[in-house]
C-alpha cells in the first residue's frame, strides 16, 4: 500500500489493488471498480498501480522490467510497468519461435506495433539534471516489438481513465523483436507496417507514431519516474506509442510484421 493513500480508505485501496492482482492473475475482466473520488486524480491513481505492482511482484516473485509510455496531457499520464515475466524476448532466436500465450476471449490477440528501447546503463533517480543526451547515451538498442494489448475490465468504455491507469493501461506484455538502427531515422515518426497472418495477402498500414517522435515520451517518462524516485535499470525496456494502433490477429496462424526497411518479427499466438 503506498504510504501516502488516506489511512482512512485504506481497506478499500487494498480491496481494489487484490482485485487488480486477481484479475490479472487469472486472466479475468470484471466491473468497474468505482473509485471512490478521493482517488480519481493521477497522483493517487499512479500510487494504485504502484502499489498494484508491488503486490503483483511480491505475489508472483517477479520484478518489473521496463515502462509502457506516451506524452503527457493535461488530463492524461499514459505510464505503466510491465513485468518481467510477461515480456518474451525473441531477439536472439533463430529458429522457430514457440507459441505466446495471451489471455483473450475473442479467439484472437490484440498487438500494437512499436519500438522497444533497452538500456544498457542506468539512470538512477538520485541523479539530477538528466539531458536528453544522458538518456541516448544510456540506451544500448533498439528493437522491434509488439505491445501485447489486455484489460482486466469487461466494459472499459464506463470505465474511469484513473481506473484504467491503476489497472497498467491495457498492458499483458511485451514481444521484443530484433535489434534495428534508427540512427538514419531521425523521430521516426512514421512507418510503413505489413501484416501477414498465415497464407492471407499482407495487409499494408501507413503507420504513424501517436505522439510523432518515438523518442519523446522516454525522454518524459525517465524525467517522470525520477520525481516519483523510480530508477530506470540497465536491463528495462521502454516502449513509447503504436504505429497502427490496436490490431488484432488470429491465435494459431504465422504473423508476421514488417517495419519499412527496418526488419520483420514473426510470432505465433495461443491461448493461455
Amino acid at each position: 500500500m503506498a504510504a501516502n493513500l488516506e489511512p482512512v480508505i485504506k481497506s478499500t485501496t487494498d480491496a481494489l489493488i487484490n482485485t487488480l492482482v486477481e484479475r490479472r492473475t487469472l486472466g479475468l475482466k470484471g466491473p468497474s471498480l468505482k473509485l471512490p473520488s478521493l482517488l480519481c486524480n493521477l497522483t493517487s491513481a499512479f500510487e494504485l498501480q504502484s502499489a498494484m505492482s508491488a503486490t503483483w511482484c511480491q505475489t508472483h516473485q517477479d520484478s518489473v522490467a521496463g515502462w509502457k509510455c506516451l506524452l503527457p496531457s493535461a488530463e492524461k499520464q499514459v505510464v505503466a510497468p510491465i513485468f518481467a515475466s510477461e515480456v518474451y524476448d525473441l531477439s536472439s532466436l533463430n529458429l522457430d519461435v514457440p507459441p505466446i500465450a495471451v489471455w483473450t476471449n475473442t479467439g484472437t490477440a490484440r498487438i500494437e506495433p512499436e519500438l522497444v528501447f533497452v538500456f544498457n546503463k542506468p539512470l538512477l533517480a538520485a541523479q539530477s539534471n538528466i539531458s536528453n543526451d544522458d538518456i541516448d547515451a544510456a540506451i544500448g538498442s533498439v528493437h522491434l516489438g509488439l505491445e501485447l494489448i489486455g484489460g482486466r475490465f469487461e466494459l472499459p468504455a464506463e470505465c474511469s481513465f484513473y481506473e484504467l491507469f491503476a489497472d497498467g493501461l491495457f498492458n499483458q506484455g511485451l514481444v521484443i523483436g530484433p535489434a534495428i538502427d534508427i540512427s538514419q531515422q531521425g523521430h521516426v515518426s512514421e512507418l510503413t507496417i505489413a501484416l501477414q497472418c498465415g497464407e492471407q495477402p499482407p495487409q499494408i498500414i501507413s503507420g504513424q507514431h501517436q505522439n510523432n517522435n518515438a523518442k519523446a515520451p522516454l525522454y518524459w517518462l525517465v524525467n517522470f519516474l525520477h520525481q516519483k524516485g523510480i530508477s530506470i535499470q540497465s536491463g528495462d525496456s521502454i516502449i513509447t506509442g503504436s504505429y497502427a494502433g490496436v490490431l488484432d490477429v488470429p491465435l494459431g496462424e504465422k504473423i508476421s510484421i514488417s517495419y519499412q526497411g527496418l526488419g520483420a518479427l514473426t510470432v505465433t499466438f495461443c491461448q493461455k
